[in-house]
């Protein structure tokens, strides 16, 4: 029992360091409100505005985006825990041209959370540890019944909540 409380205190002390080294890294993004930081009791939440990742209607991470999430990354690349990546879209549906590469907002958000995880991959994350998830519309954070609300719904959420459980 002893050996387990003391993972247990370690692991507790790993994310109180990478919560601490994600919010001094990133302090201007947060403070302009383009990410916020969350310690949970077993890990870490981050919320992402997709306007400093992706281009609208795509998957495709910008140089700024880019370069905030690999301060994520190595941050959370210290971490045992299984990192959980999810994309989320407002409600309004795919048009046009843009139907063809991405359905709905099912295949964008999945794409973007899919971009991430990649990007996390590359700086060194194990890709044991991650995963893609798309929520689309269905997890709102605001309401969809103005362009901020909306804006506020269009987000990645990384996550590093449980730990990994080897093989």
């Amino acid at each position: 029992t002893s050996l387990a409380l003391t993972e247990s205190e370690k692991g507790t002390q790993d994310l109180t360091a990478s919560y601490q080294g994600l919010v001094q890294d990133l302090e201007r993004e947060v403070q302009q409100g383009e990410i916020e930081i969350e310690q949970l009791r077993t890990g870490l939440r981050l919320a992402v505005s997709d306007e400093i990742l992706f281009a609208s209607g795509s998957a495709r991470l910008d140089k700024g985006g880019a370069a905030v999430l690999t301060k994520v990354a190595t941050n959370i690349a210290k971490l045992d825990h299984v990192i959980d990546v999810e994309g989320h879209t407002d409600n309004i549906p795919i048009k046009g041209p843009l139907t063809k590469r991405y359905p709905s907002n099912w295949e964008l958000a999945g794409a973007r959370a899919s971009s991430v995880v990649r990007l996390f991959e590359r700086a060194g994350i194990d890709g044991e540890r991650l995963q893609a998830i798309s929520r689309a519309e269905f997890a709102p954070v605001s309401s969809n019944n103005d362009a901020e609300g909306r804006g506020q719904n269009r987000r990645i959420e990384p996550a590093a909540s449980r730990f990994l459980q080897r093989r």
